[in-house]
C-alpha cells in the first residue's frame, strides 16, 4: 500500500523504537526504585489501617500491576514513580476497607481464645461443627482450605459454573457460622 507522506513508514518506526526506549528505561527505573518504594508503600498501607500482613500483600500486588503496566502498554512515568505508587497505595487502601474483607479475618491467637471451655480445644469445637456438612459440601470446603480456586472446585466436581460453586462455599461458610455459635452458646 502506497503512503500518502513520503517517510511516513520511517516516522512511525522512529516513533515505535522510542516508545520500546522509554519503555525499558521506566522498567529499570521501576526495578531500581522498586526497595525503597516497596516500604514506602506498605507504611502508607499501615498508616491507613491496613495491617502489615495485609498492607505487605496489597503493596506486592500493586507493584506486580505496575510492572505488568509499564511492560505491557508502555505505562508513561512522567515525573515521579514515588508519587504514582503513594497515589495506588491510598486506593489501594480506600479498596481495602470498602472490600470488608478484613472483617473475617480472625488471628491464630484470636481463633483459640473463641472457646470458653478450658477442656475442650478450639480444633474439637471446629471439627464438630465440619461433621454437620454433607459430603459435597466437606469435599467443596476442604479444596477450598488446600488452596483451590472457585473454578478448578467448579471444574472438579463438574458444576455448571464457578458461580455455583461460590454459591456453596457462601453457604458452606454461613453454615459452620451458625454452627460454631450454636456451639458455643451464642445467638
Amino acid at each position: 500500500m502506497d503512503t500518502l507522506v513520503p517517510g511516513e513508514d520511517e516516522l512511525k518506526e522512529e516513533l515505535q523504537l522510542q516508545l520500546e526506549e522509554k519503555r525499558i528505561a521506566d522498567l529499570a527505573t521501576f526495578v531500581s526504585e522498586y526497595p525503597v518504594l516497596y516500604k514506602t508503600s506498605v507504611k502508607i498501607l499501615m498508616s491507613k489501617g491496613v495491617p502489615h500482613l495485609d498492607a505487605e500483600d496489597i503493596s506486592q500486588d500493586l507493584f506486580a500491576n505496575i510492572y505488568k503496566r509499564i511492560d505491557a502498554s508502555g505505562l508513561q512515568i512522567e515525573e515521579s514513580l514515588g508519587g504514582y505508587v503513594a497515589l495506588s497505595s491510598y486506593r489501594a487502601a480506600s479498596a481495602f476497607h470498602r472490600s470488608g474483607k478484613h472483617k473475617y479475618f480472625v488471628p491464630l491467637e484470636e481463633a483459640l481464645k473463641l472457646t470458653d471451655h478450658e477442656e475442650e480445644p478450639c480444633r474439637e469445637l471446629i471439627n464438630r461443627a465440619l461433621d454437620i456438612l454433607s459430603k459435597e459440601h466437606r469435599l467443596i470446603w476442604d479444596l477450598h482450605q488446600f488452596g483451590f480456586s472457585t473454578e478448578d472446585i467448579a471444574y472438579l466436581l463438574d458444576l455448571e459454573t464457578e458461580g455455583a460453586a461460590r454459591g456453596k462455599l457462601f453457604r458452606i461458610r454461613k453454615k459452620l457460622r451458625e454452627e460454631l455459635k450454636r456451639l458455643l452458646g451464642r445467638k
